[in-house]
């Protein structure tokens, strides 16, 4: 967005006072959100006024941005400084380490897919056009951004804390408990086991010895979902046949390990 002679003839220019009232408040919020999910803005001054970044791009940031003046630095957490996005079955959670200002996102989907947004913060709102959804959520109160149906792609993605973007990574989580093949097998003396978990569950990973005997608790408590891996050394014990077995909630599942010397 390049305002050109605009910002000169614009007295709020970079100001965040987008509804031009002369005090900058959640209507501005309300307006830049707008503004970026397709109705854009009402003249050239408007648009000037909501670059508050001055990086000639109307987003998130600056929202955030506009956050931080009207809370004057009022913030009781830290800023966040990485978070996780995790995809799971039908909901895609949040988990910062600290505040979070606003986020935007651009999802790709297909025609069945639906979402539906929370209502736990300061603004939150989307608008989808065809297979393309763009949602804004302005200080997010909880984890749970949206549940969904159908299937989803984040195609673009603006997560910010009090001073700017941060860094995310994006976590699918798995449709189900898995107890996966252990890696290598057979071993000498260390093994890789792998399981899944689709929810936050108490679990418990033990091996047994021929003789039913458990001989190692490999993970006992609770685990968040996600992918997992959990080295055996096995160094102090026999060459021969072992089994691990996992146990989540009703989820039961073991496997056979050979030892070899």
């Amino acid at each position: 967005m390049d305002c050109g002679n605009t910002c000169d003839d614009c007295p709020s220019a970079g100001s965040g006072d987008v509804t031009g009232d002369g005090t900058v408040n959640v209507l501005d919020i309300v307006a830049v959100v707008t503004a970026i999910l397709g109705d854009g803005f009402q003249d050239e001054c408007s648009a000037a006024s909501a670059d508050v970044t001055g990086d000639g791009t109307v987003n998130v940031l600056d929202i955030v941005a506009i956050v931080t003046s009207i809370l004057g630095g009022r913030i009781d957490i830290d800023d966040a400084t990485s978070a996780n996005l995790i995809k799971g079955e039908n909901s895609l959670m949040l988990e910062a380490n600290g505040y979070i200002g606003g986020l935007q996102m651009t999802l790709e989907h297909g025609p069945a897919f639906s979402l539906d947004l929370t209502d736990e913060a300061m603004v939150a709102d989307y608008r989808t056009d065809g297979n393309e959804t763009i949602l804004v959520i302005v200080v997010p109160e909880s984890n749970e951004l949206f549940t969904y149906t159908g299937d989803f792609e984040i195609v673009d993605m603006i997560v910010a804390n009090s001073e700017g973007r941060i860094d995310v990574n994006v976590i699918n989580t798995p449709q189900e408990f898995i107890l996966n093949t252990a890696y290598p097998n057979p071993f000498n003396p260390i093994t890789n086991i792998n399981f899944a978990l689709p929810i936050e569950s108490e679990i418990s990973l033990e091996v047994y010895d021929m003789q039913g005997r458990v001989v190692e608790v490999l993970v006992s408590g609770n685990m968040k979902p996600g992918f997992h891996s959990v080295a055996w050394n096995a160094d102090s014990h026999a060459s021969g046949v072992y089994f691990v077995k996992m146990a989540a909630g009703e989820y039961i599942s073991t496997m056979k390990l050979m030892l070899i010397k």
